[in-house]
């Protein structure tokens, strides 16, 4: 499951995670995904449109 948000994350959809986050809490989320994959997901969605996801 994780593997799987990793790759729909790397696409730019973080659905899966906020999906997570929302019914289970972020606790469970980041015991599910990883604190490090939760915390790009949740800045990413919070992030304007102009945001680039990788590496510089």
């Amino acid at each position: 499951m994780r593997a799987t948000a990793w790759g729909e994350f790397m696409a730019g959809d973080t659905t899966l995670i906020e999906t997570t986050f929302d019914t289970l809490g972020p606790d469970a989320t980041v015991a599910i995904f990883g604190a490090d994959l939760v915390q790009r997901a949740r800045k990413l969605t919070g992030g304007s449109s102009r945001m680039t996801v990788g590496r510089r």
